[in-house]
């Protein structure tokens, strides 16, 4: 399953889970704009060459696009596409006020010298300045890319709109990059994996890690679990892999790649088939290349107990199955690998601000932020009664179905009640999407039955009655509350939570503080005056 495939199917799992409408789910799936331009520059030898360009803007309810350039020869339409809209549900997780974006270009870094990449940034900077900005879409570094290229599309953009570091981030320092972006990527990746294995009462320390991919990502994740006292045991990169069951040397490894541009050739481990880096013995694998590399036909092989997804979609769907039903814990990409979008963010506000922050501050708050959102994300795990990445996915959604609705991109999508309710009075707007819906009603002679309420396709709901046995409103109020009690201890969890909605008379705007089962903040009564005409009330 390519990466776009693997997105939507994830991304209409979360729907589901939340009880999305079917109009908002597709307005969430659609990108806000799709941008594709043909980038011709002269080669150093005087023949011209083209290149495609791609930038998918996928969605901005939150705040400006957010997303990386990748220069890459597998660039293509399907695959930013899908990138894009991982970055909204990403900068969601990470409760940044982003929307997604992702851009690339066809191309092999690798076989351009540096005056044809400069060329080629900035005629692809040419074609997209207008689609671009500080306060619409706002590009960083991504595969192939680094905060040279930013300094060029910093440069070429400025050209038309004046200087504008904030335009970009991942920067150089010299035009307003932040201290500790280079790092944070990998970085947040530390963060996350301590946040996991907290979670399961355990450490960095003493814990064997095996780290696919030996790039930023990889060699500063590496780095930094050899400093909190991990055993890192298997590497491996475009040039090679090794292993040493006893530990690698990460500092003497780093300085090797740093001067034979890869892993080869080190002679602190056995060297290894890289296509078998993802089954070596560990206790966490961490992924930090390309995706898609854990499939079918490698998960049953895994003998990892974690797996922690710096890289973006380095999982498929089918391994994900098959590594669940052994008991592996995976740990997604959209929270994962969020700390360079979230530095990234840090580094926006500094140039929006035009002050500087030292690096211990930023790499705190960046602590912060990943530490925050894995309890967001094992929240919604517990409300949902779903795995990490469901829960992050059902986080990431939900936060912008809830910005898309309350800004009205698109009407709203909560249940709407019949007008002639006869002076019944209904909690009709759950804070959440997604809950198992029950009537209440606490009159004798409720009026039209309660089918006539409008209720969301996707959502599931019952009608129960209860009068009360009395004719004192407070003793009926009571009896419905009690109701409501007993019908969310005694309903089958379907991995969603319940919301009871109360039918009450118009007279009682009753605060419902005494029972926690009811929804009390951001609902609101739907009454029918005595003119005929509704209002809505705050019920809480």
């Amino acid at each position: 399953m390519n990466a776009l495939a693997a997105t939507n199917r994830n991304f209409r799992l979360a729907a589901r889970l939340l009880g999305l409408d079917s109009k908002l789910e597709k307005s969430l799936l659609i990108p806000f704009r799709e941008i594709k331009v043909e980038c011709t520059i002269p080669q150093d030898d005087g023949t011209l060459a083209t290149f495609v360009g791609f930038r998918v803007q996928h969605d901005n309810a939150r705040g400006p696009m957010k997303g990386g350039i990748r220069y890459h020869p597998e660039v293509e339409h399907d695959e930013v596409n899908a990138l894009a809209q991982l970055m909204t549900w990403k900068t969601a997780v990470a409760n940044i006020p982003y929307g997604g974006a992702k851009g690339g270009i066809g191309c092999d870094p690798g076989e351009l010298s540096t005056s044809e990449l400069e060329r080629l940034t900035r005629v692809f900077t040419q074609k997209i300045h207008d689609l671009i900005g500080i306060h619409t879409d706002v590009p960083a570094p991504d595969m192939g890319t680094g905060p040279q290229t930013m300094a060029w599309i910093l440069d070429e953009y400025s050209k038309f709109h004046g200087y504008s570091p904030a335009v970009v981030t991942g920067k150089p320092t010299d035009l307003g990059g932040s201290l500790g972006r280079d790092a944070a990527t990998g970085r947040g990746v530390v963060f996350a994996t301590e946040a996991l294995l907290n979670d399961h009462g355990k450490a960095i320390s003493g814990q064997k890690f095996v780290i696919q991919g030996f790039g930023n990502v990889g060699s500063w994740a590496a780095r930094l679990i050899h400093e909190k006292g991990g055993k890192i045991v298997a590497v491996s990169d475009v040039t090679g892999a090794i292993k040493n069951t006893n530990g690698i040397d990460i500092p003497s490894l780093l300085n090797h790649v740093k001067e034979n541009k890869g892993i080869n050739g080190f002679h602190g481990g056995d060297s290894l088939d890289p296509e078998l880096i993802l089954v070596e013995d560990c206790d966490i694998l961490i992924p930090a290349a390309l995706g898609g590399i854990i499939n079918r036909e490698n998960a049953n092989d895994i003998k990892a107990k974690f797996i922690i997804e710096a890289a973006n979609h380095p999982t498929d769907p089918a391994a994900d199955e098959i590594l669940s039903k052994k008991g592996v814990v995976i740990l997604p990409d959209i929270y994962a690998n969020s700390g360079g979008v979230t530095v990234s963010y840090f580094e926006w506000v500094q140039n929006i601000q035009g002050f500087l922050w030292d690096e211990k501050k930023v790499n705190n708050e960046l602590k912060t932020y990943m530490t925050n959102a894995f309890k967001d994300v094992k929240k919604m795990c517990q409300r949902y009664n779903c795995d990490l990445r469901m829960g992050a996915f059902t986080l990431g959604v939900n936060r912008v179905a809830r910005a898309t609705v309350t800004r009205a991109k698109i009407e709203s999508v909560e249940p709407k009640s019949s007008v002639n309710c006869q002076g019944l009075v209904g909690i009709t707007k759950p804070v959440e999407f997604g809950y198992s819906l029950f009537f209440l009603h606490d009159v004798d002679r409720p009026g039209p039955d309660w089918r006539s309420w409008q209720m969301p396709r996707n959502h599931n709901h019952n009608g129960f009655w209860s009068q009360g046995g009395s004719t004192n409103p407070t003793q009926r109020t009571k009896a419905a509350v009690e109701k409501a009690e007993e019908i969310m201890a005694n309903t089958p969890k379907t991995g969603q939570p319940k919301c009871v909605i109360l039918v009450l008379q118009p007279s009682k705007k009753i605060k419902l503080l005494a029972s926690n089962t009811i929804i009390k903040s951001g609902t609101y009564l739907r009454e029918q005056n005595p003119d005929g005409k509704d209002r809505l009330s705050d019920a809480a």
